[in-house]
């Protein structure tokens, strides 16, 4: 605004009026953009969790390449129950050991330029950006040391039968003593481009747990944790875990990866509305 001084001078300012006017258009159009960057963020994780849990895809078809056409595993050997799990007799014959999990896996690790292969400790580009759980779980956590990947990713065990002891039964992709080698051959995932190997999950996931893996992120008191007490009577592991607007990223066993929502996850064997997703987390046909 343009005013006349006392010696005919013209200056220029604004008036208090104005001034509120301006403060409040910039006010309106933070607060227009804001929700709109946070949603620019969100996604862009989302985008990151899709292109880490693709990387593990690579990984598993460098792995069957490698390795005879056998996806990568679940475990191998065994190692006995400690309290506060129940006791479990020791196989016959003895079997191999310590037990190891696909976290453990040497090739993976090494794929993902893990600093310690071997301990389930994957780099930062290797983890979901939104599990919270796997940045804090360990303060030894950290980008030398690695992260875990368990409390990112989760393995679908679906009709793998990775109990131990167990009989040997190549079409539950169970090798049998003395190595107890849980894993699918290439042939035995029928569908696999509808077949989920890896999900945002806490520990691995199954349909047969009660209550359901894929329903327990939204139960009271589930979520991103892993044990809330040194008990562990009240565990929050095998969790499929909604991370991302409601959904979830997956990866299937042809390796391609993409968001699906709840809703198209969720499988409750008490609800049979939800019987419709069943299918995709069977590797194999009943």
């Amino acid at each position: 605004m343009r005013t006349v001084g006392r010696r005919g001078l013209t200056r220029w300012g604004f008036t208090l009026v104005e001034l509120l006017v301006v403060i409040g258009i910039i006010a309106v159009l933070v607060a227009i953009l804001l929700p709109v960057l946070g949603g620019a963020r969100k996604r862009a994780r989302q985008v990151k969790c899709l292109n880490s849990i693709r990387q593990l895809g690579i990984a598993n078809q460098i792995y069957m390449s490698d390795y005879q056409d056998w996806n990568i595993p679940y475990g191998w050997g065994w190692t006995q129950y400690t309290p506060p799990e129940p006791p479990m007799a020791v196989p016959n014959p003895p079997a191999n050991g310590p037990r190891v999990t696909w976290p453990g896996l040497y090739p993976l690790a090494k794929f993902f330029n893990a600093s310690n292969p071997g301990n389930g400790l994957f780099p930062a580009g290797a983890i979901c950006p939104d599990a919270n759980y796997a940045w804090t779980y360990s303060p030894s956590y950290n980008e030398t040391n690695g992260y875990n990947v368990s409390m990112s990713y989760g393995m679908n065990t679906t009709q793998l039968d990775t109990g131990w002891p167990a009989a040997g039964d190549i079409n539950s992709g169970n090798a049998g003593p003395p190595t107890y080698f849980a894993c699918w051959a290439r042939q035995r995932v029928v569908a696999p481009a509808e077949k989920i190997q890896f999900v945002d999950a806490i520990g691995s996931v199954w349909t047969g747990a009660t209550p359901p893996c894929m329903t327990r992120y939204f139960l009271p008191g589930w979520g991103e944790y892993y044990y809330d007490d040194p008990t562990g009577a009240n565990t929050k592991s095998n969790t499929v875990c909604y991370r991302h607007s409601n959904g979830a990223n997956v990866l299937f066993f042809d390796g391609h990866a993409e968001w699906l929502t709840h809703a198209a996850l969720d499988y409750d064997q008490t609800d049979p509305s939800t019987s419709v997703n069943l299918r995709q987390w069977e590797p194999k046909a009943q």
